[in-house]
């Protein structure tokens, strides 16, 4: 009887291996495991400033939960806002300086415009006082003349006794008067000429003012150019402003901060860590033997250790390269020795349903459907 049953008890082990062999079998026909599997998070940023100095504000904490746009850090800008203010009361000065210097320019234009317009009217008069006192002249010389013929002939007439004295003193001294007439005539449009050409001058003069013009100018031009170098600088200092905040570039969880508060930063150097554990996923390593029929949208079920819980996931993505693809230091195979290895690649998993116990570097062990 005994022997009877130890062979029942040994056919039914055999039977129980040969049931957990084929169920293995087919479990590793239509499943591939892994437990090199990590959770991770392609939204971990590093966040830095973009110049140096020393950190003004800083309240958040590893593990704060933080808003699209919340200030997370500031660094002191106390310097930067007085430069800042100074630069914009020199623009302002000098905006007044070049409001004030076109005032002025505006004004010697008009003038110059209305001096050298009245210039031009009284050269007008001038020659046409000149041109109608010169034909006066010219009518009193040929009247002159007739005269002095007159006065000739009144004088022989008086020697023969052919006309009196009264008579010839008359015509002798309308020639006279005609004749200081005439003289104050010349000097009069001697005056006219002199007149004109001291207008002559002065219409030299008004076109020398536009040298003024010029150089009012050429200082509002330089003042411009002052007023652009100082607004480019503003602008330098503005952003440099701007690059001393730092804000949550998405909703997520402070994963790490690592510098303190009033502490001096260098520019580029890391001050805190965020992470979005909406978009975690699972990353795991799988032997390029165990590859076959995966592809993107199987069904999977990972284990988080930590959690000590089962989640649904699917492929997400199947990396094109193998792991030791981007090595440091790549597998040497030029003295000929090589050793055939199994290759390992990146399998990315997406969680169906996570929680929010989740947390980036958790292991995992991970079983995919082929």
């Amino acid at each position: 009887m005994k022997k009877k049953a130890a062979l029942i008890i040994f056919i039914g082990l055999i039977l129980v291996s040969i049931i957990f062999l084929i169920r293995y079998m087919i479990f590793n026909d239509k499943y591939t495991t892994s437990d090199a599997a990590f959770v991770k998070s392609d939204t971990l940023t590093y966040l830095s400033f973009k110049l140096p100095g020393q950190i003004d504000k800083l309240t958040i904490h590893s593990g704060d939960s933080v808003k699209k746009g919340e200030l997370i850090a500031k660094l002191s800008t106390k310097e930067l806002n007085t430069t800042l203010k100074e630069i914009r009361y020199n623009i302002s000065s000098i905006q007044n300086k070049i409001s004030s210097l076109k005032a002025s320019k505006q004004k010697l234009v008009n003038n110059i415009s209305l001096s050298m317009q009245t210039n031009n009217n009284n050269l007008k008069i001038a020659s046409k006082k000149i041109s109608a006192l010169s034909f006066g002249i010219d009518a009193m010389k040929v009247k002159l003349a007739k005269i002095a013929k007159d006065v000739k002939r009144y004088k022989t007439l008086y020697r023969y006794h052919r006309t009196s004295l009264e008579r010839l003193e008359d015509v002798q001294t309308s020639y006279n008067s005609l004749k200081n007439n005439i003289l104050s005539k010349q000097n009069s449009l001697q005056a006219l000429i002199l007149s004109k050409n001291s207008l002559h001058i002065k219409a030299k003069m008004i076109a020398n003012e536009q040298y003024g013009v010029v150089r009012l100018g050429k200082t509002i031009k330089s003042l411009n150019d002052d007023k652009k170098a100082l607004a480019q600088k503003s602008k330098l200092i503005q952003e440099k402003i701007g690059y001393s905040y730092i804000y949550a570039p998405f909703n997520g969880v402070i994963a790490r901060k690592f510098v303190n508060n009033h502490q001096v930063v260098d520019a580029g150097e890391n001050i805190v860590a965020e992470v979005d554990l909406k978009h975690i996923y699972v990353s795991v390593l799988l032997e390029e033997s165990k590859l076959k029929n995966l592809k993107v949208g199987n069904q999977a079920t990972i284990h988080v250790d930590a959690v000590d819980k089962n989640f649904k996931a699917v492929i997400s993505k199947i990396l094109p390269a193998s792991a030791s693809t981007f090595a440091i230091v790549p597998r040497d195979i030029s003295s000929g020795e090589f050793t055939k290895l199994q290759q390992r690649f990146i399998v990315k998993l997406r969680f169906l349903n996570p929680t929010k116990n989740l947390r980036i570097g958790m292991s995992a062990e991970a079983t995919i459907r082929r």
